[in-house]
This record gives C-alpha cells, structure tokens and sequence, in this order.
C-alpha cells in the first residue's frame, strides 16, 4: 500500500530534499507539490491526501493558516527553519515539526508517527526502523526530547500518558500512545508483554512463561502477548553472546 502525499514548500532546495526523501520510502507516493498554500488548498480539494509535509512562512496565505482547515485525517508534518511555531502546530494537532535542515532519519520517524494511526501494522514501516538509534517523543504541547534506543530499559502505561524508563535512573513521561510507541521501536529490539509494558528485549534478564525480570524487577507476561513473548524469547534470548 502506498499513501499519497503533497509537498507545500516555496524553497526550491528544500522541496527537492524532500522529494529525494520521499523517493527512498516505498510506501510513499509524491501526488503534487505546491510553491503556495493557496494552491495547495486548490489541490486538496481535488485529490485525496494522506500526508502534507508543509512550510509555515509563505506569502499571503501561510502555512499555519492551511494547517487550521485541512481535513483532521489528513496528516500534517511542519517542515520550517522557525521554532516559534511549534506550540501553535502542536494545539492543531499537527503529527510532528520538522526544522531545517533536518536528517533523512528524523524524516522517515515523522513519517511513521504520521502513518501509524492509519495503520500501525504495516509490514515496509516495520522493515525501515531497524536502522534507527533514537527516537522522538512528544513530552507535551511544544516539547520534544530525543531518546536514544539503548537507554531504555521498558515503557509502562501512566494514565493517558507513557513512562519511559532509562538506564541511570532516568524516566520520561510522554504523551504518545502504546501504539504509536510499538510503531516507532524496532521488533528486533522491544516487545510488548502486556497491555502496559513494553520492554528492552536486551535488558531481559530472565524469564519464565508467565514472567520476566528485567532491572531487577518482576514483569508479568500479558496472557494475550504470552504465545508471541515466548517465540520471541526462544528466537533471541539463547542466542545471545
């Protein structure tokens, strides 16, 4: 399955970046590209969308203004060399905010948090996170913090929020979802056990078939994730060095 997307951007070097980007992704298909948000709304009106990767300053009709009327299911990604715009985007809902230059890796995780509502399971989204270190994470309205993938020991349910606990004593409350999460993290690397945890799989430290431990702690094996953990866990855990 391909998802459609359009490009509004008046900076010829940045729209050729990302339409280089987008080239690289198989899952993604380039419909249109737009020098102004006027246009852009005149092409919205035509073609089905899925992705927008939108630039905020552009003359007479700018990108925030788009953002406010386009359809809540097409997904908006801010890309723009301006910070201050980034607590607005956030309250409009905007899936993530790109600044100038930004680095194909933090393009495609974009990406993914735009895609993985639409469908979390996509086989050629899974394929491509392998490659990644770190990950982005919502902390609230106009904070994102970078986490790096061998700093975390597990996730855990917190309300409507997430806990994300490191090594050296760290945690990081974010306001992406389990699923998100499970789009975003490698499968050769983070399993889900239970609806409320989701662990390191090289932080395991043992397990059995109902529980595992992990930072000295005991985590009980979700009946629903049990018969995927324990295949999971024949797979890597013996085959370690």
């Amino acid at each position: 399955m391909k998802y459609s997307c359009l490009i509004v951007e008046d900076e010829p070097r940045a729209k050729d970046l990302i339409i280089s980007y987008i080239e690289k992704i198989p899952y993604l298909q380039l419909s249109g590209s737009c020098n102004n948000a006027f246009d852009a709304l005149a092409f919205l009106q035509k073609n089905n969308i899925d992705l927008i990767f939108l630039d905020i300053k552009m003359p007479q009709f700018t990108g925030m203004q788009l953002a406010k009327i386009v359809k809540e299911n097409v997904k908006i990604i801010i890309t723009t060399a301006y910070t201050e715009y980034a607590v607005e985007s956030f309250e409009l809902g905007i899936t993530d905010y790109l600044l100038k230059p930004f680095s194909f890796d933090r393009f495609v995780q974009a990406v993914q948090r735009g895609l993985s509502p639409i469908n979390s399971s996509n086989v050629e989204i899974e394929t491509k996170r392998e490659d990644f270190t770190f990950i982005i994470v919502k902390l609230n309205r106009n904070k994102v913090k970078k986490i790096n993938l061998e700093d975390i020991l597990y996730i855990t349910t917190y309300g409507n929020y997430l806990k994300i606990y490191q090594q050296n004593d760290k945690m990081t409350i974010t306001q992406e979802t389990m699923k998100v999460m499970e789009t975003l993290l490698p499968d050769k690397s983070f399993i889900r056990i239970h609806r409320c945890y989701l662990v390191s799989l090289n932080k395991i430290e043992e397990y059995t078939e109902t529980n595992l431990k992990l930072n000295g702690q005991k985590f009980t094996i979700g009946k629903l994730y049990k018969r995927n953990v324990l295949k999971k866990m024949k797979e890597t855990y013996f085959n370690r060095n």
